[in-house]
């Protein structure tokens, strides 16, 4: 683990004692379970109470008051930012320069919320050169012996939901400080995730993500074990998030929601630049003895090993090869998938429909343009062709009887003033078909006209995928 010391001996300068206090500091300490530590942290100003001379000891300590004593603590006294966007910007601002990791580091309403204890380990952590999550970085401090927990020694006994108090805050950090911690150190860069979407990166545990992010508009499956968590409340920052016991094992968002380390690669990067920093992409992935050849060949779309993890990048074609989206998932999870197409499912086949969906509504919004309606009778026009094609063995918009979208939809009977058809099939998951068709002109077309209401069908034979999407848009009255 590489790091640097930032503040060395600090520590052994400023507390050389500890203060022995003949009264409270603070009109309600006294008496108090904490009262000798908040009179330490007093007298070492490291704490502050409030105006009416109270210090609220058992009041929960938000982020931002937690990262400030803590900081305090190891003698990093930075000034209060009276006029930034939050009064502890500063101290935000040093976290983000050692790579400490912060909810409300992205999101200044965060700093305000309740510090969990998980939270405050990882921070911990982290400015003990450990780049650790969840219950990682729990055993870590217990390893350290930076903590007993709150009712045993054990990562279950540390408690790691449970927010802390005012009071709690400076025991803990005084905790950690009397067990040998001597100096802040700063994680290097290298040693973090690659890639974060909306501040969560691969290995975050989902109390994290939750956090940080709230509860999902839905989850789904995937062909992975993992489950996707998918944030879809504001299209211009959706996200979907692979969790796996606990843990951020996949990212994926084809909106401008992502960010890659040091801004060598950005939202606005094309394929030139991806190809200029990470060369030509693979052309298969090794799962054993078994070589998978692949289909993203650098054209319209290639897959790249980064950081341990497999990293696909979906160009546009038809706006200069910038990225369109962007596909992580970590390299265990992809190795221990022994196929392209993982099994068919009726979960599966839920999970795809409502996947491509939200995908083909984000790659609208980002164009101006307004979102489709989902219309179950439309989808179950899609579906029923998308299972005609694999019954009667054939790949058209045009069935055997020599009908297509519009005798479908009419037979189903559905009023449209205007009416589109996309097929596909083979493709490995929803975003190689939603991309694919992205870079087809004429499905392009049909994703951003003027149709109103969309539904999607999907169907497998032999575990490989056939898909349908049907747009419309109603006649009047309808």
């Amino acid at each position: 683990m590489r790091f640097k010391s930032i503040l060395a001996f600090t520590v052994l300068l400023v507390f050389t004692t500890i203060f022995s206090a003949q009264g409270a500091t603070f009109s309600d300490i006294e008496n108090h379970w904490a009262e000798d530590s908040l009179e330490w942290a007093a007298d070492n100003e490291i704490i502050n109470g409030y105006g009416d001379g109270s210090y609220r000891p058992d009041q929960d300590a938000t982020e931002a008051e937690f990262l400030v004593l803590f900081l305090r603590t190891f003698g990093a006294k930075l000034d209060i930012a009276e006029d930034a966007a939050h009064w502890a910007e500063f101290s935000y601002q040093f976290a983000a320069e050692n790579n400490y990791p912060l909810l409300g580091q992205n999101n200044v309403s965060k700093r305000d919320n309740a510090m969990k204890r998980i939270n405050a380990a990882e921070l911990i952590a982290a400015a003990d050169g450990q780049s650790l999550k969840g219950n990682e970085a729990i055993q870590y401090l217990l390893d350290q012996g930076y903590s007993k927990g709150r009712t045993s020694s054990t990562v279950e006994g540390f408690a790691g939901e449970a927010h802390l108090t005012r009071a709690e805050s400076v025991q803990f950090i005084k905790n950690v400080l009397d067990s040998g911690m001597e100096e802040l150190q700063s994680v290097e860069a290298s040693e973090l995730s690659s890639f974060d979407m909306r501040g969560i990166a691969i290995g975050d545990n989902l109390d994290s993500v939750t956090a940080q992010l709230g509860q999902p508009g839905f989850k789904e499956s995937s062909k992975y074990e993992f489950t996707w968590y998918i944030y879809n409340d504001d299209y211009n920052r959706y996200v979907q998030i692979g969790i796996q016991d606990d843990q951020v094992v996949a990212l994926y968002s084809n909106a401008k929601q992502w960010n890659y380390k040091n801004d060598e690669i950005t939202v606005d990067s094309n394929r030139n630049d991806v190809q200029t920093l990470f060369g030509a992409p693979l052309d298969g992935i090794k799962k054993g003895n078994t070589h998978f050849n692949l289909n993203h060949d650098g054209t319209e779309s290639g897959i790249y090993e980064i950081d341990g993890n497999y990293v696909i990048f979906y160009y546009d074609t038809f706006d200069g090869y910038n990225i369109n989206a962007v596909h992580i998932v970590e390299k265990s999870v992809e190795q221990d998938l022994f196929s392209f197409y993982g099994s068919a499912s009726e979960a599966l086949v839920s999970s795809y429909e409502r996947q491509i969906f939200e995908q083909t509504n984000v790659d609208r919004v980002k164009r101006g343009l307004d979102p489709f309606i989902w219309d179950e009778r439309a989808a179950n026009t899609a579906r029923a062709h998308s299972q005609d094609m694999i019954d009667r063995a054939f790949f058209a918009h045009v069935n055997p009887d020599n009908q297509q979208v519009w005798d479908r939809m009419k037979e189903d009977n559905i009023a449209y003033s205007i009416i589109a058809e996309n097929i596909a099939y083979g493709q490995t998951n929803a975003a190689d078909v939603q991309n694919g068709w992205m870079n087809s002109e004429g499905h392009r077309t049909n994703i951003l006209s003027a149709n109103t209401r969309l539904g999607v069908g999907t169907a497998f034979k032999d575990n490989v995928p056939y898909f349908t999407q049907n747009f419309y848009k109603p006649q009047k009255g309808e």
